[in-house]
């Protein structure tokens, strides 16, 4: 949301689910500011809280999770593609359940994400048409609470953004999730429809 020739305000909301939508997975709210130093380059700082469902059969305590993050963006375009590098690094305050209690206790994790998106045009003469949308993100964790798990994650997704109007459009298609697991052993291998809305108005000022 545009606020200013160099400011803007992100905000984004997600539900995962499991088995297609028969038991939710996570709620997820993130709220930022974010400075634009040209078309091309931006960072951000902001919030964000989790709220994780047990995963143990039987269990009904959701574990809370608060994440203050800082990330630095650069898009720009080639011919008919579109490209996004960002790199987002985030401290992460999780919730300890045990026995199916939830504490006050919480672990601290850090982690960094680099992603690489990119968008091509197949249709050039129509922009009302969709685009290919292609995108790769590698967390990777660092400090005392994650020996046995460094390697955190990678999320592939590819699928098509179709716009709807000129603030406005979702891309819809498939992502592969690999993830470790906290015990540093196990490994999580998710086939994952994902679909996301982009809304993106301009409250600055004009003149």
């Amino acid at each position: 949301m545009r606020i200013a020739k160099h400011w803007s305000i992100i905000t984004d909301i997600h539900y995962r689910a499991n088995n297609f939508f028969a038991s939710p997975n996570f709620y997820f709210f993130r709220v930022g500011g974010q400075y634009h130093f040209n078309q091309h380059l931006s960072v951000a700082l902001g919030y964000g809280h989790l709220w994780l469902a047990p995963s143990k059969p039987g269990w009904h305590s959701y574990s809370n999770e608060n994440r203050i993050y800082q990330q630095v963006q650069y898009s720009y375009k080639t011919q008919r593609w579109q490209w996004t590098h960002r790199i987002r690094n985030e401290q992460r305050w999780q919730q300890i359940i045990l026995n199916d209690v939830a504490t006050n206790q919480y672990k601290l994790t850090n982690r960094i994400r680099y992603l690489l998106g990119a968008n091509y045009t197949i249709f050039k003469q129509d922009p009302k048409m969709p685009t290919l949308a292609l995108a790769n993100e590698l967390c990777i964790q660092f400090g005392e609470n994650t020996a046995l798990n460094t390697y955190d994650q990678n999320r592939l997704f590819v699928g098509a953004k179709m716009p709807l109007r000129k603030d406005l459009s979702f891309d819809i298609g498939y992502m592969l999730l690999y993830q470790k697991k906290a015990d540093g052993v196990n490994f999580d291998y998710n086939n994952t429809f994902r679909c996301f809305f982009y809304y993106n108005p301009q409250w600055q000022k004009k003149g």
